[in-house]
């Protein structure tokens, strides 16, 4: 894996009716080669959202983003000016 210490941290939480929204902040080290870029051992870290929609008692929809942008500005794969 790319990150094998990945981790997942719920930073906020709003709900209302059937959906819940989630902030989220992932952090993690790359240790594995991932969208073609090797390993750096540095560790990462990158805010995300989620949102969720729940009906009877089971979770129907889940949508989940990443800030793609920041991770690839963190492996070195963007370079800014």
């Amino acid at each position: 894996d790319a990150f094998p210490d990945f981790h997942n941290q719920v930073e906020s939480m709003l709900a209302e009716d059937n959906r819940v929204v989630a902030r989220l902040q992932y952090t993690g080290t790359h240790r594995g080669k991932i969208f073609g870029i090797d390993p750096t051992g540095n560790p990462i870290s990158y805010a995300g959202v989620a949102i969720f929609t729940a009906g009877g008692h089971q979770l129907m929809s889940a949508w989940v983003l990443g800030d793609r942008y920041e991770l690839m500005r963190q492996l070195g794969a963007i370079c800014e000016p």
